[in-house]
């Protein structure tokens, strides 16, 4: 089945009514919704008789609005309601019409993202944050497409050209498991500024593709086959032979190498320095011991690659960061600068190996006999590609200390920065001048035809200071045959500028959680799947961000938000937040469920930059930093300066967790200046306590110099955990404290070896956030919260799980010591506490699975009107643990014992009888098999019997 959404913008003129003709003729939609028809009831019926359609319409008003709904003889519909006043207020009516599947397709004429958008001012978040609300509401996910990525288009030249994707089809859950292989198609036409939604439910299919045959894998294999290309002239390849043809062409290009000469390659390596010593170059040499690969091992974090930390992608972002700054606000004086920001094509594909062999010679590496060749995802694939970059390195520093390209400096003892290179990401600074543009273009000729590398001038871009001559700029720009002038937007993924609207900036971190939180098989996750989502995927997205820049408030409150609603939300219509986020992002032992505080944690690792300055302070980095913004005091002194870059102000925002952690430990005593005694006194008063605690200072025996610490750890080496904490105390300060903080409740539920579900349940539990009857009319002010079991008048927890009839059945079944339950309080943590203290892990397990299942059955009385008996909840609940336990034991290794001696003779007169048994646990039954024999070993009786 073929549904078809168009906005045809008219149907007045023959042009789109002949392009309608063409849709139906090549798709044969069984269903056909037009909107903005303008025109009346009669056109409509006229293009029904021609197209053999059925069909309802409602009549455009004057020149603008019409809608028409069409469908062919072999589609029923039943139309609930149509008219021209609806608006995305009454989705949710509209959704209560109707408890069937459920799918909505047009032109919404709004975008969930700015992704959706290209060209123009950004959508104002208001905006999309209300079709977001729409559509979650509802209950309603959006199907993606393939095609184009956007829909409409204002038809405007460049570059004031901008696209959108305003026409979306989306869907409930439940209609998205009926037609799990539904694809959302954009067709192109001419005649309207928004292109059609073809919607095909692919029922015809005989298969789903999940299926273990090899039949659905050929049919997903071909479903991702390429329908045409676009080759490098713009022309899209239909045909199988011209799609072939490129294919070929294309990589063969790529691949295919042209040697270069060996004055091309002297060329490019003989700036490369020789770094290495004779003794060094010795010391490499040696075969490696058991005793350094095992001490390499056991120094290998679990996580990290080994060896000690080297040039951090960081350092660059937060480098470029400073020198565009420095460019941005650079409006006076008669230099001009520029930076150059470098697409290399292919860059990994297309280096050769004769000019790789001659950097690793000049680099004075030892000869390699490689028996097998380099593969996609060889670990030593990117460090042979550094040794690369770094011949490129070289050259552009030979130029720089010829004078010939002169670096940019941010102030006036700053270094100078010529270019930053990461992987195959690179960015040059110099003046601009002819001059140096010449020498650029001369170092990328000598690079290209020694290493093969092909620089894409048509992608490369440039960026000039404020004060550059205009005439200049255009002259930079021929020189380097550089067409593209504008700010480089990103830099290794993040922005190297950061205006006023900080939210526009960074809200394509905002998207990306939103999309990965909000599909509908995401939706459809139980609590703890969507616990491990939100730890592992969407807390994660802006982690690398805000390792640099400091997020504003607002867009971090909008996350949290997003991830809350995400938390609590279980396909109502109106979600509750039973607890706000500052309990939920709490540790567990504390009452929380150890989300993250992404405030606490974005001055955690621009804790970890600061830190960085401080300690390491020879890096590039610290020495523009500190040559800009304290060039005589020290960082954590330093204030906000004239002119700050955005950077600088998101370190400095970290300060005060790393003066909380920051400590002197003292040597010879030369570095640190702090309050002693007089130069000729020896004795001063202290308090007792005092003098006690400085007589247990133990003195350094060694000479070295004075050195700082991270007193948080005990090995006084800075974490990024610890500063977290550091800041999430700072952060809980300014809340009110709990009773619940540090109870030993939370060990227990969290330990508990049960479900996650009932783990959170019993979290719930213990923080009373539970829909009783009572939080609910606390809440929703609902008029009746009777308890559904027992009809009492009010329903809190403490009714739920123990003054309830019901419930004293349930805890009197038992026979084990739950004397504890009935001397509760009305605080739910409270009564818990104390069970976690009088019972032992096993009962409390239990304990947990018993109010788990009287809720649940509470639950199900409510909804389904079916109730299980106190003996029957028991029998399930005790059922449902041990089938756990059951499955998640841990596999006992079966011991083969040795083989027992033979069969001895009873001896003369005697007769020996021998007998075994065995327990079938599948059909529960006893089994048991006897047989006796004499002297001589002659079977003189048998038998065997089973039962249950």
């Amino acid at each position: 089945m073929i549904l078809l959404s168009w906005n045809c913008q008219g149907l007045g003129t023959p042009c789109t009514v002949h392009t309608l003709g063409e849709l139906l003729h090549s798709h044969h939609p069984s269903l056909v919704f037009l909107t903005e028809t303008k025109c009346k009831k009669s056109r409509i019926d006229g293009i029904k008789r021609r197209s053999g359609l059925f069909g309802c319409c409602v009549e455009s008003q004057g020149r603008s609005g019409g809608l028409a709904l069409l469908w062919d003889k072999s589609t029923t519909v039943q139309l609930q309601t149509f008219g021209p006043h609806h608006i995305d207020k009454l989705l949710s009516r509209l959704k209560n019409l109707s408890r069937r599947d459920w799918l909505v397709a047009g032109d919404f004429n709004e975008i969930l993202s700015d992704s959706e958008k290209s060209g123009g001012r950004s959508r104002p978040l208001w905006q999309i944050r209300r079709f977001r609300e729409a559509l979650t509401s509802t209950d309603l996910h959006d199907l993606g497409h393939e095609g184009s990525p956007f829909t409409w288009c204002n038809q405007y030249p460049e570059p004031d050209t901008i696209y959108e994707r305003l026409d979306s089809a989306c869907a409930d859950p439940s209609w998205r498991a009926r037609f799990p292989n539904a694809v959302v198609r954009h067709i192109p036409v001419t005649s309207s500024d928004h292109d059609a939604l073809l919607i095909d439910l692919v029922v015809r299919r005989g298969w789903n593709g999940d299926l273990n045959s090899s039949r659905p894998s050929l049919m997903d294999k071909q479903r991702s086959c390429a329908a045409q290309l676009q080759n490098a002239e713009g022309r899209w390849l239909n045909e199988e032979a011209d799609i072939q043809e490129h294919i070929e062409t294309y990589f063969g290009e790529i691949f295919r190498s042209r040697n270069p000469t060996e004055n091309d390659l002297e060329k490019g390596t003989e700036a490369i320095s020789v770094r290495i010593s004779e003794d060094m170059l010795l010391e490499r040499s040696k075969p490696y011991t058991a005793e350094e690969v095992s001490l390499a091992l056991s120094q290998m974090a679990p996580l990290k690659s080994p060896g000690s930390d080297g040039w951090l992608i960081t350092d660059n972002i937060l480098l470029a960061f400073e020198v565009n700054h420095y460019l941005n606000t650079k409006k006076w004086g008669k230099k001009g600068h520029m930076a150059v920001k470098l697409d290399i094509s292919k860059a990994y594909d297309k280096v050769k190996w004769k000019f790789l062999e001659k950097v690793l010679v000049s680099s004075q590496f030892s000869s390699i006999v490689p028996q097998r060749g380099l593969r996609q995802g060889d670990p030593l694939s990117p460090y042979l590609f550094l040794l690369c970059t770094e011949a490129f390195s070289s050259l552009l520093q030979r130029e720089e200390h010829s004078g010939r390209i002169q670096g940019v400096a941010v102030c006036r003892h700053a270094p100078r920065v010529s270019h930053l290179l990461f992987a195959d990401d690179t960015l040059i600074f110099c003046q601009a001048t002819v001059e140096a543009a010449s020498s650029i273009l001369d170092v990328l000729g000598i690079f290209e035809r020694a290493s093969g590398q092909e620089i894409n001038f048509a992608k490369s871009s440039v960026v000039f200071s404020s004060n550059t001559n205009p005439t200049l700029r255009a002259e930079v720009q021929d020189v380097l045959q550089i067409r593209a002038e504008g700010r480089h937007d990103l830099y290794l993924g993040l922005p190297t500028v950061v205006g006023k609207s900080r939210q526009t900036v960074f809200q394509s971190i905002r998207d990306r959680v939103w999309q990965r939180i909000s599909g509908w098989n995401e939706r459809n996750l139980s609590q703890a799947g969507k616990e491990i989502l939100i730890k592992a995927v969407a807390q994660a997205i802006p982690t690398y961000a805000i390792g640099c820049f400091c997020l504003p408030a607002s867009l971090i409150k909008e996350i949290q938000s997003m991830i809350a609603n995400f938390w609590w939300h279980s396909g109502d219509t109106k979600k509750i937040h039973w607890l706000n986020w500052h309990k939920l992002s709490k540790q567990k032992l504390h009452g929380g469920l150890g989300f993250r505080d992404l405030q606490a944690f974005n001055l955690a690792m621009l804790a970890k930059q600061l830190w960085r300055i401080i300690s390491n302070l020879d890096s590039l980095l610290s020495r523009v930093l500190r040559a800009r913004y304290f060039p005589h005091g020290q960082v954590l002194e330093a204030s906000v300066g004239r002119n700050p870059s955005f950077t600088w102000r998101s370190i400095l925002a970290s300060q005060h967790v790393v003066r909380g952690g920051f400590r002197w430990c003292i040597g010879n005593g030369r570095i640190v200046r702090d309050h002693g005694l007089e130069p000729h006194s020896n004795s001063l008063h202290f308090w007792p306590e005092e003098a006690d605690l400085i007589i247990k200072i133990v003195l350094s025996l060694s000479n070295g110099d004075d050195f700082f610490c991270w007193h948080h750890m005990a090995n006084g080496k800075f974490s990024i955990r610890r500063a977290y904490h550091v800041a999430r105390d700072l952060v809980d300060q300014t809340q009110p404290c709990t009773s619940s903080f540090g109870s030993p409740v939370w060990k227990s539920i969290w330990n508990a070896k049960v479900p996650r579900k009932v783990q959170v349940f019993g979290w719930r539990l213990a923080q009373n956030a539970l829909p009783t009857g009572v939080n609910l009319n606390h809440r929703m002010q609902e008029d009746s919260f009777a308890c559904p079991l027992c009809h009492a008048e009010k329903e809190d927890t403490e009714h739920a799980f123990l003054r309830c009839p019901y419930a004293r059945q349930v805890w009197n079944l038992f026979q084990l010591r739950w004397a504890l339950v009935s001397d509760s309080s009305t605080d739910s943590c409270a009564w818990m506490e104390r069970l976690a203290k009088g019972i032992g892990y096993e009962e409390f397990d239990l304990f947990l699975i018993i109010c788990w299942a009287i809720w649940w059955n509470r639950n199900r009385t409510l909804m389904e009107h079916i109730t299980l008996l106190p003996d029957e909840l028991i029998k399930f609940a005790f059922h449902y643990l041990q089938t756990y336990r059951q499955v998640h034991a841990s596999p006992e290794y079966i011991t083969f014992a040795s083989a027992p001696a033979r069969w001895s003779s009873p001896g003369t007169n005697w007769v020996k009888i021998n007998f075994d048994g065995a327990i079938f646990q599948s059909t529960m039954e006893l089994g048991i098999g006897v047989v006796a024999r004499d002297a001589s070993g002659n079977c003189v009786g048998w038998t065997s019997a089973r039962q249950k």
